[in-house]
C-alpha cells in the first residue's frame, strides 16, 4: 500500500516518512475497509496494528457494527525495556524487516489512548503464552450480536 518493498527497511523519526499522522490514518480506514469486504463474506478476520489511538480503535468497531460483527479487543503488553531489547535483536537480524526502533517504544506510549474495552495480554513470556491467553479471551466473549 506505501510503494515500499515489503523486503525493505523505511526507517523514519516518530510521525514521519511512512508514519506521518496522515498516512497513519489512512493506513487504519484501509485496513478497516479491507476488513469488512472479508465480513461482508462471512469471514473472521484478525487486525494486527498497534490501534494506539482511540479514532482509530473506534473505526474497527463501527466496521464490525456495520457488518454485525463481534469483535474482540486485545492489547498486547510488554515493559518497555523487554520492548527495546527485542526490537534492537530484531533490527540486527538479516531475516526481518521491522521499521521499529527503540525510540519509538516511548513515542507510541505517550500517545497511547486509554483502552479499557481491550484485554491485555501479556506478550512477555512465550509466544505460546500470549496465544493462549488471546484465545481465552476470545472463547469468553458473549455471542451477543
Amino acid at each position: 500500500q506505501a510503494g515500499v518493498d515489503a523486503r525493505q527497511h523505511a526507517l523514519a523519526e516518530p510521525d514521519q516518512g511512512l508514519y506521518t499522522p496522515e498516512r497513519t490514518a489512512e493506513t487504519y480506514a484501509g485496513l478497516v475497509e479491507r476488513a469488512g469486504i472479508l465480513l461482508a463474506h462471512g469471514e473472521s478476520v484478525i487486525l494486527d496494528a498497534s490501534w494506539s489511538r482511540d479514532a482509530h480503535r473506534a473505526l474497527a468497531r463501527t466496521g464490525a457494527f456495520d457488518h454485525h460483527a463481534s469483535i474482540v479487543e486485545l492489547e498486547c503488553v510488554l515493559d518497555a525495556a523487554i520492548a527495546k531489547e527485542r526490537i534492537v535483536r530484531r533490527l540486527s537480524s538479516p531475516w526481518t524487516v521491522s521499521d521499529a526502533t527503540p525510540e519509538i517504544v516511548d513515542h507510541m506510549a505517550s500517545l497511547h489512548d486509554p483502552w479499557p474495552e481491550a484485554t491485555a495480554v501479556d506478550t512477555a513470556a512465550s509466544p505460546g503464552h500470549a496465544r493462549a491467553a488471546a484465545m481465552r479471551a476470545c472463547l469468553a466473549m458473549p455471542d451477543n450480536v
